[in-house]
């Protein structure tokens, strides 16, 4: 959950710093030149006007009428040197080729437009405020101011041909308006009456200004003044683009999600179909790289009890078929038999098949057991020396005709160990049934203990088991020869057992040769400092 939140979070930060990037970036590129263009349409009017006003008085005296329109305009107006102003080349073309170039000013942070008094190195600068309409107006009043005065060297009735030349410069309509005929609400019509400005700006028609001309009862309308579409869904066009960059990365994160989630999906169909070799692969970094790893163990334990029960079954059935024929065919000699002596010999070998059933039931029993679950281990430390001695003197009663030694280092009896004791009796106890079916003479059962673990071995001189064939007997049901092995008894489950139960105990269980001449089987555990348990005697 945490990396793929981590993931997740990163991701959606890289795409808002390419947002906010981009932000910055791509409206100076793309949008330069409609800007430029955009800023020339709307001055360009303005800019010939104060050309007009600056021509009617010689060149000396035009810093003195840039001083007398300074305060009909609503912000900055000056005249520049060219060399003075700090152009880039790029602005530097469009001033010399009649397009307006911008600044920022450096008092107000207001954006000044410039452009070249033909034929001087003179530049007319005029601060423009669109940022909205209110500051709109004020920029609009000196435009006003000068084309009123021009109109007032018409009569009215030419004012509308004077309005039509202007507009050719202004590049957006001029409307000459009788002040009884505004289609306006009453409030606004009564700043135009009264000198004000007015402007609107209803959406995609463009801005329009309204200014009633000095003394009289028209009013000039200045407009629509139409803004490219771009400039003006700037923002919607940018927040369209954070919105799919944002998608795009919630794709990117989902899909590998998406594809592990029906990856998983068809696993467990297949699995459920009766496919139980079917497992899950994902990348490390996946998102449900745990659900994936719960269900492979998942699988792989569902796989082994069903192959377990399969193979119990099937082993379940071959055991007993033996014994069984036995017994049946005892009984029917029995019925013939009417010798004392060979009735109970009959009676002796299905008493013996009987033994080997119930000791084949209740070792399959045993092992179905250790297969299907892990018990709870009822671990105690023990004297190791005095633990090994009682198994052994337990058990040499046992034996007929066999020599059973033991080897330990008297250390051993001041040594405890951490084992569950029952346990670990059984495991030893399969070992040395094992070493007596196959000794000849001689059995020795040795035991050895350091700081991290302890091992006993269990030795015969007995035929020995093949390198290739070491591993295979630990298996289940595994026999090297099923013909002596039924004449010794068992059933290939005894050594399978003891493995388990090493492992239980977070050890192993390895076969190498012995010295006497046959096998050596060492059960070996660790032992875990850390593991509690009470001290008991053996």
């Amino acid at each position: 959950m945490g990396k793929s939140f981590l993931r997740l979070y990163v991701l959606l930060a890289i795409t808002i710093t390419v947002f906010i990037i981009g932000l910055k970036t791509l409206p100076t590129i793309i949008l330069d030149d409609l800007l430029a263009q955009h800023r020339t349409n709307v001055a360009n009017g303005t800019f010939y006007l104060i050309r007009q006003e600056l021509y009617s008085v010689p060149e000396d005296q035009w810093l003195n009428k840039i001083s007398e329109l300074q305060p009909h305009f609503g912000y900055y107006l000056a005249l520049d040197n060219l060399d003075d102003l700090k152009l880039s080349d790029k602005q530097l073309g469009r001033i010399h080729s009649g397009i307006t170039a911008s600044t920022s000013d450096d008092i107000d942070s207001k954006e000044v437009l410039h452009s070249l008094m033909p034929n001087t190195n003179k530049v007319i600068s005029v601060s423009f405020d669109q940022s909205d309409l209110e500051h709109s107006e004020r920029t609009a009043r000196g435009a006003f101011y000068i084309g009123f005065k021009s109109l007032k060297k018409f009569k009215p009735k030419d004012w509308q041909q004077a309005l039509d030349e202007m507009s050719k410069e202004f590049r957006y309509p001029l409307t000459l308006i009788p002040l009884n005929k505004l289609n306006l609400k009453k409030e606004y019509v009564n700043i135009i009456r009264n000198g004000g400005t007015y402007g609107e700006n209803p959406r995609n028609n463009g801005e329009t200004y309204y200014k009633r001309i000095p003394d009289s009862d028209f009013v000039v309308k200045a407009g629509p003044i139409h803004v490219n579409t771009l400039i003006v869904d700037l923002f919607y066009y940018s927040m369209a683009f954070l919105a799919i960059m944002i998608a795009l990365a919630l794709y990117i994160w989902m899909r590998p999600i998406s594809n592990d989630l029906i990856q998983l999906s068809n696993a467990a169909l297949s699995f459920g179909n009766g496919q139980f070799d079917t497992r899950i692969n994902v990348g490390k970094n996946s998102a449900i790289v745990r659900v994936t790893d719960t269900f492979n163990g998942m699988a792989d334990r569902i796989k082994k009890l069903i192959d377990s029960h399969k193979e119990l079954t099937n082993a379940v059935s071959h055991e007993l078929r033996t014994p069984i024929s036995r017994l049946r065919f005892a009984i029917e000699m029995l019925k013939e038999s009417n010798d004392t002596a060979t009735t109970q010999k009959y009676i002796n070998s299905m008493n013996t098949d009987i033994d080997e059933l119930d000791s084949l039931v209740t070792e399959l029993l045993t092992y179905a057991q250790f297969d299907r679950e892990t018990p709870e281990l009822n671990l105690e430390s023990v004297n190791f020396g005095a633990w090994i001695n009682n198994f052994t003197e337990h058990h040499q009663i046992e034996i007929n005709n066999i020599n059973l030694q033991l080897e330990k280092d008297l250390l051993l009896d001041n040594t405890n160990i951490v084992i569950d004791s029952k346990l670990v009796h059984r495991a030893i106890s399969n070992l040395l049934t094992n070493a007596i079916r196959y000794a000849v003479n001689n059995i020795r059962i040795s035991a050895k203990y350091n700081e991290t673990s302890f091992t006993i071995s269990v030795e015969d001189d007995g035929s020995g088991i093949a390198v290739e064939d070491r591993e295979k007997i630990l298996e289940p049901f595994k026999r090297l020869d099923l013909s002596r092995d039924r004449r010794s008894g068992g059933c290939g489950l005894g050594l399978s057992i003891v493995k388990q139960i090493a492992a239980w105990h977070d050890g192993k269980i390895t076969i190498s040769e012995s010295d006497l001449g046959g096998s050596k089987f060492n059960f070996e555990c660790r032992q875990n400092n850390s593991i509690s348990a009470s001290t008991t005697d053996p």
